[in-house]
């Protein structure tokens, strides 16, 4: 067959056709080979990245957990970018300084070489760490009023009008959370328990770990501030919270701990569930330059102050364990104040006109029917009188054998206590028990006030001293102090000069605590509404010589030599509000239950001993426990102390000038390379730098739950650094990722709050 011209020119077009797509498939196999190459090496160079990246988190650690105790930015996880970087990626978020991750310039110097050693050489990330303390947190925070203070502070250097919205903003946030729960007492309780604020109280759950509650909605990061037309139209604009982001948190957490001067530090104890034992240990492990005796005393007074029904807390002393010896918390009940066992007179009638001496130094009532006065016992079965009488407030009630009825042969001013002393009982203020058969032994004796229950109220111990025929008897002025001195005696009265007293301002707080609902408040700064009179005992040759430290409160004020004998403002750092969690043991937790299973599946009693055993060790002193929401003075902006609600009777103490003040002495201890606040009660001071008067101390025991010296909660933000990858410092564009952890520090190695990262 003969191939035409035509037929030529399809076959060459054919094959050239083949060719070209041969040589498309060979370009396109070609480029996708090499876009391969490139995907792989940008996968590994970001998979590198990442891996740079992560490092920053266990270095970061290493840092942070230096500053849980006492957390301030002179530490070396404030210099973790200058130590880590030679220039700062971008901007401030640290709402104390302008370096940070985003931050400007920094250069590693000074401290900044120190932490870079500190973190060795395997670090290949630049990192950044923030305390989550020194931020508002917007989740816990409970006063609208003082949020739109923050607002106003914190917005109001920015451009435009936007901290004229404050008011908006603050209402709008909390509208948003939810869970207006009533009003909140914030008046003063210990005067006057009907003052209130018309500010509701919040329901929340600041542990982003656990559920909120029913009703009430929670950030989860602060990116959720941002307005939504559809569901928050009246939270905060992009422009807003470009500034306001530097300053707010929705997760902070705090160890509940007290400083020391030395570096270490001690859980606090919580006051919910105290016993006097739990209260002398924490004060012993706080205190142990104190007169332990002062520490015994101060414990059974605090029971007794927020226990006021029903006989006082009695506590043994292990080293004098008689029964004299003995320390009484303070409850108001009648108490003994005068004895006289050595009468005038000759002969056995010598006896008659003795007297015991029992006085009401509160502002109400006291009955004592069926109660007795026992002598050298405290159970009443001994040498007793039973008392059938109502003291009046400041009324006395006098025991003795014999009133007005001397035998004919005594001598003129003896034979009983009329003639004695001359003091007449009247009915009302001063009142007379007459029990023929009466006996005080004449030396080295104690007599003892026992309730209508058989509940001991009081002992009253006296010695060898008061000689014969004299009208000298054993006294004492302080109620709580179970001591005595050798006057006068002063039936129907106070003791004269010659007898301790204390200042009539300490007398005046000690009755005052009794004269109110003080003990519902239930604060640490109520410890300083605690008498800490006591008796201490010192040697004085053969025998032991009482020391009576009469009508003494804390001192408040911090003394550069403070004293064996009371306390000062230091007291406050000892306690807690937060309360503990729920023992395992507890009827509500389950086991109760889990406790009924053994039974019924008839285990055997020991393991139910057992299990038991095991959790009544779990709940010690030793127990550090975490506050939520309160904010870090030593490390928060200055805008944040605004935060602070200071408000008592229509006055906020959280001005402008108190925080400039506070602002001003950070800077200057920080410039001196010192802690500005080692404990909370360091801030009170700063406060309040005087005694404080009723509402100054409503409001310290409302500051006192929003402010922390210390945090567990910290934000860590980590940037691989270019020289972290092969051919980053050569002019190679490297992949960056940026990490960011929020840690909270009560677990171990640490619990995840919130992650991000950026490529």
């Amino acid at each position: 067959m003969r191939i035409t011209h035509g037929a030529r020119g399809s076959s060459f077009i054919l094959v050239l056709a083949l060719l070209t797509l041969l040589v498309f498939l060979a370009a396109v196999l070609s480029y996708t080979s090499r876009l391969e190459a490139l995907t792989s090496g940008n996968y590994a160079k970001i998979a590198q990245a990442r891996e740079s990246t992560a490092t920053g988190l266990p270095a970061a650690m290493k840092l942070a957990r230096g500053g849980t105790s006492v957390t301030t930015i002179l530490q070396p996880w404030h210099q973790a970018l200058a130590a880590t970087t030679q220039k700062a990626p971008a901007r401030s978020a640290n709402a104390r300084t302008t370096r940070n991750m985003y931050g400007d310039n920094a250069t590693t110097s000074g401290l900044g070489r120190d932490v870079a050693t500190m973190l060795g050489t395997g670090l290949e990330a630049a990192i950044a760490v923030d305390d989550l303390c020194s931020k508002v947190n917007v989740n816990a925070i409970q006063s609208e009023r003082a949020f739109e203070k923050f607002l106003s502070a914190a917005l109001s250097g920015a451009s435009g009008s936007m901290a004229s919205g404050a008011q908006t903003r603050a209402q709008g946030l909390f509208e948003y959370r939810g869970g207006r729960n009533g009003a909140v007492d914030t008046g003063n309780p210990m005067l006057d328990g009907t003052k209130t604020s018309n500010e509701p109280k919040w329901k929340t759950e600041p542990d982003l770990r656990k559920a909120p509650p029913e009703g009430v909605k929670r950030f989860e990061t602060v990116q959720e501030l941002r307005q939504s037309r559809r569901t928050s139209p009246q939270l905060f604009t992009d422009k807003e919270m470009s500034v306001l982001g530097r300053y707010v948190t929705v997760f902070s957490q705090s160890p509940e701990v007290l400083n020391k001067p030395d570096g270490s530090s001690l859980p606090k104890l919580p006051m919910e569930g105290i016993t006097a034992h739990s209260v002398y240990l924490a004060l012993r492990q706080a205190f142990p330059e104190k007169d332990p005796r002062l520490l015994m005393q101060f414990a059974a007074n605090v029971m007794d102050y927020y226990n006021p029904d029903g006989p006082p807390t009695v506590i043994t002393d292990p080293r004098h364990p008689q029964p004299w010896n003995a320390l009484f918390g303070v409850k108001p009940t009648p108490l003994i104040t005068e004895i006289y066992p050595r009468a005038m007179g000759v002969g056995e009638n010598s006896t008659q006109g003795q007297f015991v001496e029992i006085y009401n130094p509160w502002g109400q009532p006291m009955s004592l029917v069926n109660w007795r006065l026992a002598i050298a016992a405290t159970n009443g079965a001994t040498g007793g009188v039973t008392l059938n009488a109502v003291l009046p407030p400041g009324g006395y009630l006098i025991v003795t054998n014999n009133y007005d009825k001397p035998d004919q042969k005594d001598p003129a001013e003896t034979g009983s206590f009329l003639s004695i002393f001359g003091a007449r009982q009247d009915g009302g203020q001063k009142k007379v028990v007459t029990d023929a058969g009466f006996r005080l032994p004449e030396e080295n004796s104690f007599v003892a006030l026992i309730d209508n229950n058989g509940g001991l109220i009081d002992v009253f111990s006296y010695t060898d001293v008061v000689g014969h025929n004299t009208k000298k008897s054993y006294q004492r002025d302080d109620p709580r102090v179970r001591s005595f001195e050798v006057g006068e005696a002063t039936p129907f009265e106070k003791p004269g000069s010659g007898i301790y007293h204390g200042t009539a301002e300490a007398e005046m707080a000690m009755r005052k605590a009794f004269q109110s609902d003080s003990q519902e408040t239930s604060s640490p700064v109520d410890m300083l509404r605690i008498s800490t009179a006591y008796a201490g005992l010192r040697a004085n040759g053969e025998r032991m010589k009482l020391e009576p430290h009469g009508w003494q409160m804390p001192e408040y004020l911090k003394s550069v030599e403070p004293k064996a004998t009371n306390f000062d403002v230091s007291l406050v750092d000892v306690f807690t509000t937060v309360k503990p969690p729920k023992a395992e043991g507890d009827e509500t937790s389950g086991a109760a239950t889990l406790r009924t299973k053994l039974a019924n599946l008839k285990v055997g009693q020991k393991i139910i001993e057992d299990y038991e055993k095991r959790n009544s060790e779990t709940v010690t002193t030793g127990t550090t426990y975490y506050a939520y929401g309160r904010l870090n003075v030593n490390t928060c902006a200055k805008v944040a102390y605004f935060s602070l609600d200071g408000l008592v009777d229509g006055t906020d103490f959280i001005t402008a000038s108190v925080v400039d003040g506070l602002e001003n002495f950070r800077q200057k201890s920080e410039g001196q390379k010192t802690v500005p606040f080692l404990n909370t009660s360091d801030f009170l001071l700063k406060v309040f730098p005087d005694k404080l008067s009723d509402s100054q101390f409503a409001a310290a025991a409302k500051l006192l739950d929003q402010v922390t010296v210390s945090s567990s909660s910290f934000n860590i933000t980590a940037e691989n650094r270019a020289d972290s990858q092969p051919g980053g410092g050569n002019g190679v564009r490297p992949s960056l990722v940026r990490m960011n952890w929020m840690v909270a520090l009560d677990r171990q190695p640490l619990s995840l709050i919130g992650f991000s990262t950026d490529h």
